[in-house]
């Protein structure tokens, strides 16, 4: 095991160390490189009007599809409030098993 003074130096040791590595040099030039970079590139601008009436015409042409499919699926969606005489039927006889008492209804004697 470590005495108390050899823990003590090495753990200085080791903040001298990360106190080393948390300087950080600064390039006073870096910045000057930086937007040395950015004006010399090349912007690229389109002055094609074609292809501006072209990328119009899909947004607008988008835009209206979007509107007519949302009318036609408006139109689509139907009610379900009537119901077919089939279910009909169906919803009154379980509707008046609600109101029997099941053991009247299993142990009832309809053989006679």
């Amino acid at each position: 095991m470590q005495s108390g003074l050899e823990h003590n130096k090495l753990v200085n040791d080791l903040d001298a160390v990360i106190d080393e590595e948390k300087q950080i040099q600064q390039d006073p030039y870096m910045f000057t490189r930086i937007m040395a970079r950015f004006e010399n590139r090349k912007q690229v601008v389109s002055n094609n009007k074609l292809q501006l009436a072209f990328q119009t015409l899909a947004f607008v042409v988008l835009i209206v599809a979007g509107i007519y499919s949302g009318i036609i699926l408006g139109k689509n969606y139907t009610n379900r409030n009537a119901l077919s005489a089939d279910y009909q039927h169906e919803v009154y006889y379980l509707d008046e098993l609600q109101h029997e008492n099941m053991v009247s209804v299993f142990f009832s004697d309809d053989s006679k």
